[in-house]
């Protein structure tokens, strides 16, 4: 009997656990129903005893006494159907409590249900008051408990950068700790309702914790507890924490059961400590100390599927390094399961971004993500940025200005909308949008660079170059930030023929590129710079010589293929008319790609192919290869630089003129090809237009190649000179 009553209690415990996983019942139910079959287990071994005993008094003919009292009872009719009703009413119970809960009556009605908060109400968190030995305990305990509050699709915290933005504007220093008073007034001053204060004690060998809601009037909404045995069990005991306050805000216990901290960040103290301050680094603008401290963090815990993520997101925002991109970027997707569900998307989300190259499935990724938490900015940023990708800027700015209603206090989210309204032409309305930005942070870099690129698209060159220069003594001691707008200086002065000047800015960006350790990066502005000087200047000498000796400091065969800058050498040696030479880096970038070449990577090369076939005068075969790379790039503007180069060369005018004026005409300045094509484009529409006798365009893009290279190097104005006479005359043939 003990052993039938066993198997059956086991499928009872099953019944109700799944019970309790897929709708979300509370834990109390599943000890109820052990009590309840604690309680069951001696009444059926005492009705197993009587009625055996009644049985062989049957078979044997044995008188025995008719029960009275309590011993009447103990038949397996009344037994079984009084465990039964005593089931039964745990489901009554449970039932009651769960429609108490969710209509928000009583004690048990969960803080959303009864109105005290509203659904996707938005709370502050203060910094968890940190009394132990322990400095950092606090601030590393406040952010897992934020971690954990953002798994909540029924509340939102207000993000660190977002309390940033409202401490400036209170005037108040930036890194103001963020203890109850700062978060109640923060609160007020958002209009928020209620924020969450919490604090760590030190309890013998162990840790208290503890958490509260405090609604702005200061009344105390909830208040949870929990204890940690160690320091190995903090994570848990916040997890737990955690839980019990989404809980009693009105979270289902389903969702709140499905990612525990311990498993989707690290069971490692230690780690996420790393990783806490990684993120502060990040918030200061250190991207560097941020991903160094993120790799600590992963040495510590090669599980840690956050830190992963994050290293492929501030690597691959950089556009360097691709290498390490792919290896942090792939781990975080192989670890997908130990990331929570929202951080599990993205994840996804980014592995289709950086390594398969699928928008497609990107979008999928971060539209199912939107469907449980509508208001995940980075998700409805990231969408807008793959639609960007697909050339939609009209759909990308949508999903850019909806997370940039959801927070304003992230300078990203204005500098993309300005971006997307800048691919559709609306320049007067990037100006308003950079307004904004500059009222909200007026002395942020991201704001030097976009009204640089706003200036760009006005070909406002002058404007671009002194505010380049002023980026640039004001970032001066980033390595990073030096590399980029050296280059992009060198990119404005070879633009306006000044070469020799942009030598200077080109070898200040490879200094600083071979000072961070990113030789690849440095190869391919040397690639660059050769490039040009080929070019405009026609040093093909020079050019190789340059392009040579960087490839001899720094083999390809020495760095990861991903990091290794094929796109560029292919350039710099078909610019310098060694198609020959380009053919061979071609077939080796190809080769060498082919196994993990996405879909923008395929597309570069037929980029490289249509270059090589322009160098060697198959202009069929270079326009069918532009045209596919222009049907599978993700850049909008480099398939308008170079095709107009294989109709031109192939002998086909009408084509190469719409072409060029297709290009030329682009409102959104690629620099990466701008500096080489775009005076060239001028001058080539000069002498199509001339060649069909309209004088009045020909003199507009004639005048815009002058007023370009008006102070360009002594010896290109030859050049300039030419096209003035061109000028001169077409003008005097007007006249007359």
């Amino acid at each position: 009997m003990a052993g039938l009553f066993g198997l059956a209690s086991i499928g009872a415990l099953a019944i109700v656990y799944v019970l309790m996983t897929v709708i979300g019942l509370p834990d109390w139910v599943f000890y109820g129903a052990i009590g309840l079959l604690v309680i069951g287990l001696p009444i059926m071994l005492l009705t197993g005893h009587h009625e055996r005993r009644r049985a062989i008094a049957q078979t044997t003919g044995m008188s025995i006494a008719t029960p009275t009292g309590v011993q009447r009872h103990f038949t397996w009719r009344k037994s079984v159907l009084g465990g039964v009703l005593a089931f039964a009413g745990l489901g009554v119970v449970t039932g009651v409590y769960m429609a108490m809960r969710v209509m928000g009556i009583g004690p048990v009605g969960t803080l959303v249900a009864s109105g005290v908060l509203e659904e996707r109400a938005t709370l502050v968190l203060a910094e968890f008051d940190n009394r132990t030995t322990d400095s950092t305990l606090g601030s590393t305990v406040t952010e897992l408990f934020r971690i954990g509050l953002t798994q909540s699709a029924v509340v939102r915290v207000l993000e660190p950068r977002q309390v940033t933005a409202v401490l400036t504007r209170m005037q108040r220093p930036p890194d103001t700790r963020l203890d109850p008073d700062v978060a109640m007034e923060v609160a007020e001053r958002e209009g928020l309702s209620a924020i969450i204060t919490g604090e760590i004690v030190s309890v013998g060998s162990g840790y208290a914790l503890s958490a509260r809601i405090v609604a702005s009037d200061g009344g105390v909404l909830t208040a949870q507890q929990e204890s940690a045995d160690s320091a190995d069990e903090i994570i848990k005991a916040v997890s737990r924490l955690a839980g019990k306050l989404r809980e009693r805000i009105g979270e289902s216990l389903r969702a709140i059961r499905r990612d525990p901290l311990f498993k989707v960040t690290t069971a490692s103290l230690p780690a996420l400590r790393l990783y806490h301050q990684a993120l502060q680094a990040e918030d200061a603008g250190d991207d560097s100390r941020a991903v160094a401290l993120l790799e600590d963090a992963v040495s510590l815990d090669s599980t840690f599927a956050m830190a992963y993520r994050k290293i492929g997101v501030l690597l691959g925002n950089s556009f360097e390094q691709r290498a390490r991109v792919i290896e942090a970027t792939t781990r975080a997707y192989e670890l997908r399961g130990r990331l929570s569900e929202s951080e599990r998307y993205h994840a996804i989300a980014l592995y289709h971004i950086r390594v398969t190259g699928e928008t497609e499935r990107a979008i999928s990724a971060y539209r199912t993500l939107l469907e449980t938490y509508p208001d995940n900015e980075p998700a409805l940023n990231n969408l807008g940025v793959q639609y960007i990708l697909l050339r939609d800027a009209a759909t990308a700015e949508q999903f850019y200005s909806r997370a940039l209603a959801l927070d304003s206090a992230t300078p990203l989210y204005y500098t993309n909308v300005a971006s997307a309204q800048r691919n559709q032409g609306k320049l007067d309305e990037v100006d308003a949008t950079l307004g904004l930005l500059e009222r909200a942070f007026p002395d942020i870099p991201q704001l030097a660079n976009a009204q640089i690129n706003l200036a760009l698209a006005r070909r406002d060159w002058a404007s671009a170059e002194t505010r380049l220069r002023a980026l640039g003594e004001r970032e001066r001691g980033s390595l990073a930030w030096r590399a980029g707008v050296s280059e992009r200086l060198a990119f404005l002065s070879t633009l306006q023929g000044r070469i020799r000047e942009a030598e200077d800015h080109w070898r200040d960006a490879i200094a600083a590129d071979v000072q961070r350790g990113v030789l690849g990066v440095a190869v391919a502005k040397t690639a660059r710079f050769a490039a040009a000087l080929a070019a405009l200047r026609g040093d093909t000498a020079t050019a190789l010589s340059e392009l040579e000796a960087a490839l001899e400091r720094h083999p390809l065969e020495e760095m990861n293929p991903a990091d290794r800058p094929y796109t560029w050498i292919v350039q710099a040696y078909t610019s310098a008319q060694r198609p020959d030479r380009a053919r061979l880096v071609l077939d080796e970038w190809v080769s060498t790609m082919a196994s993990q070449a996405t879909r923008n990577d395929e597309a570069f090369f037929d980029w490289g192919r249509g270059l090589v076939a322009v160098a060697e005068g198959r202009s069929a075969d270079a326009r069918e290869a532009f045209r596919r790379f222009d049907r599978g790039t993700v850049c909008w503007s480099c398939a308008r630089a170079v095709a107009p180069h294989a109709f031109d060369s192939g002998g086909d005018p009408d084509s190469a003129l719409a072409y060029y004026e297709h290009y030329a005409e682009f409102p959104s300045r690629n620099l990466f090809f701008d500096y080489m094509d775009l005076p060239g484009a001028y001058q080539r529409l000069g002498e199509l237009h001339e060649a069909r006798g309209n004088r009045e365009k020909a003199v507009e893009y004639y005048n815009r190649f002058v007023e370009l290279w008006e102070n360009a190097d002594p010896e290109l104005q030859p050049i300039v000179e030419d096209v003035r006479g061109r000028i001169a005359r077409l003008v005097g043939e007007q006249g007359r």
